[in-house]
């Protein structure tokens, strides 16, 4: 018993000799039966332990939650005093786990395994210390654990505007009140730990330049001094700094005098590290590829399984991760396992920074650029799967869900209005110049037709404006515009602006613009009244008189009728490359714009402000197509019966 007791203990190979000799799992046609690992388990097992970070990328029904139950539960037995945060899309997910958590430890013989004080459906405590949690994720799942910063006030970064491309240094303190002042007034307590997510505006200065990051955290706790050569910071003994000495991440309460740390100008000495006092300390969380960033010109850096990570809603996903961020920063160990969904949730960008391996020497590197090691498994890693399974299952499903399900590719599972392999294939463009909000994506052409809608909103915060700029008859997307705090007032002002640059540099062009005069686009069309809408360039466009009604109003309506046409149209032009999508925005909007009922619209947690101004932009074209000369063939498009034209070389213009 003490041999067996020894061999789980063993910190190199205990997991696996534990799981093998040990733990019992319910097989759905066997019943109890060992847990006997298959070739593919050993691997995963492998990455599960050796490393801080891992993201595995796994096939349905491959037994890898089974696995992380058990790797869990001997963590949890045989590494005192730890804490394990199961976190699932939905809480039957995490109880689930936890399930065979608990029917694997009582599988365990007593001499094996450890003493529990309380034990429920929830959570599990036990007596050398450690716990561990299930839960479903949310934005503040696994707040508030623990947390490693540096000083708010006396830790300075450098920043770019993201808008203006202006550089500037700052205290984090400074930085909280430029990023989301209205937020850290709510929160003047810094007793609390607060998280100033959703940071849009700002790119700090990293050991390989500006990066994105997700927001800032703020707690009050006891902080050391660590100087250099040429450099001092004060942090929490946990934070952790790069070695140069031991090639890897350390916490400032295991370095030593004279080791070698990585500096904004490559290696430096540490001179000394003495405790100080209690202060305000904050973290830059989730920063892009590198997660770390320069402070005071040192390099600093900023227990969780995740399982089913891609199908957790993409805002929650981003605010949960940014959440968990600093309790990982400590030196916790993260396991994050899924099936794929769509490529650009949080998932997808921990993973493909995972496959970032190439250092930029052209070094290949154990580890992602993000500090994930990444693992891959698709069906044929089965040993019990071969060609006829995945024959019958391919049959059974249908090729979008195998190849989603089964070879682990990025294929929406939500029933989206563009097909997903259609998705995965659409590449976004950077603006190639801006002007103010309005990001531009084609150069303006002279004896070119241009169609600008604006889909209104109130401004107050809640629905975005959005405008849409499309050349014709070529269907390239020439610009784009989206704000929610812009007054009605001022969103026709930047739809104003629009039509005057395009008329200005390329007067020869042909120009129409509308608004979509649903519910708010009412308070939109007295706004053009007061402004004259003779000043605007260009045509006014509105719907076609219907024959049935005779009714004719300014702007377009959107119906459930008319808007299904429209996305029919769009899905053809789209999936038949016959249009040139280039924002990324939009691109993001169209994976998540899904069947709701009859008809469709963003996910919850989305938006679809740019696709609905797409969608008025695609019925205007279509109508232009019908007179305007070389464009008959541009949308292919037949009206409806209860859609038809009066017999006139130009649309009414009421």
């Amino acid at each position: 018993m003490i041999e067996e007791l020894s061999q789980c203990m063993n910190q190199v190979t205990g997991p696996t000799y534990f799981i093998e000799n040990f733990v019992y799992v319910q097989h759905p046609t066997k019943g109890r039966v060992p847990f006997k690992l298959y070739p593919y388990q050993y691997e995963l097992c492998d990455v599960y332990h050796n490393y801080r970070n891992s993201i595995a990328m796994v096939s349905r029904q491959m037994g890898k939650s089974v696995l992380a139950s058990a790797y869990l539960l001997w963590f949890a037995m045989f590494n005192p005093d730890s804490t394990i945060l199961i976190a699932a899309h939905k809480y039957l997910g995490a109880q689930e786990i936890m399930q065979r958590l608990r029917f694997a430890y009582e599988s365990v013989p007593d001499h094996i395994r450890c003493g529990v004080t309380s034990y429920n459906k929830g959570s599990v405590e036990f007596d050398n210390g450690s716990r561990v949690i299930a839960q479903t994720t949310t934005e503040n799942t696994g707040r508030g654990m623990s947390i490693s910063c540096v000083r708010t006030d006396k830790s300075i970064v450098t920043v770019r505007d993201k808008e203006t491309d202006e550089i500037k240094k700052s205290t984090i303190r400074e930085l909280i009140k430029l990023s989301n002042e209205e937020r850290i007034e709510k929160n003047k307590d810094l007793s609390k730990d607060v998280a100033l997510t959703k940071n849009t505006k700002y790119e700090v200065l990293t050991i390989k330049g500006f990066k994105d990051f997700g927001g800032i955290t703020v707690a009050l706790k006891s902080c050391v001094l660590l100087t250099t050569k040429k450099y001092q910071i004060e942090c929490t003994p946990d934070h952790e700094f790069f070695s140069i000495d031991g090639n890897c991440w350390k916490s400032c309460d295991k370095l030593l005098i004279g080791e070698n740390i990585r500096t904004e100008c490559g290696s430096d000495t540490i001179t000394g590290i003495l405790e100080t006092e209690t202060h305000a300390v904050s973290d830059l969380i989730n920063v892009q590829d590198t997660q770390s960033f320069i402070a005071n010109g040192i390099d600093v850096h900023n227990c969780a399984y995740l399982d089913e990570f891609a199908f957790v809603r993409p805002t929650i996903a981003r605010e949960f991760w940014t959440s968990l961020s600093p309790t990982l920063s400590t030196g916790g160990k993260v396991i994050i396992t899924s099936t794929p969904n769509q490529d650009d949730n949080q998932f997808a960008e921990l993973w493909f920074g995972s496959q970032k391996t190439i250092d930029e020497y052209g070094n290949e590197q154990d580890i992602g650029a993000n500090g994930f090691k990444g693992y891959l498994a698709t069906w044929e890693s089965h040993p019990e799967r071969d060609e006829e399974w995945a024959r019958v299952e391919f049959e059974k499903i249908g090729s979008d869900r195998f190849k989603r399900e089964h070879l682990c590719e990025f294929v929406s599972y939500t029933e989206t209005l563009i097909s997903g392999a259609k998705l995965l294939q659409l590449e976004h463009e950077q603006p190639i110049r801006k002007t103010g909000q309005v990001r531009w994506y084609e150069p303006i052409k002279d004896k070119k037709i241009y169609t600008i809608t604006l889909d209104p909103s109130m401004g107050t915060g809640g629905d975005y404006s959005a405008i849409q700029v499309l050349e014709l008859p070529s269907l390239k997307q020439v610009a784009e515009w989206r704000h929610n705090k812009t007054r009605i007032e001022d969103q026709l002002k930047v739809l104003k602006s629009i039509a005057i640059e395009i008329q200005e540099t390329a007067p020869k062009s042909e120009i129409y613009w509308t608004v979509e005069n649903n519910s708010i686009g009412e308070a939109c069309l007295v706004a053009i009244r007061e402004q004259d809408e003779e000043t605007f360039p260009g045509t006014f466009m509105h719907d076609p008189k219907r024959k049935s009604t005779g009714i004719k109003r300014k702007g377009y309506n959107t119906t459930n009728q008319n808007k299904l046409e429209a996305c029919a149209k769009l899905k053809h032009l789209v999936e038949n490359d016959r249009i040139s999508i280039k924002s990324k925005s939009l691109i993001h909007e169209l994976k998540y714009f899904i069947a709701k009922g009859n008809s469709y619209s963003a996910c919850a947690g989305e938006t679809d402000d740019l696709v609905m101004s797409l969608l008025v932009n695609i019925r205007m074209s279509q109508h232009i197509s019908q007179w305007e000369e070389g464009l008959e063939n541009m949308m292919d498009y037949r009206f409806s019966d209860d859609e038809e034209f009066d017999n006139e070389p130009m649309p009414v213009i009421v």
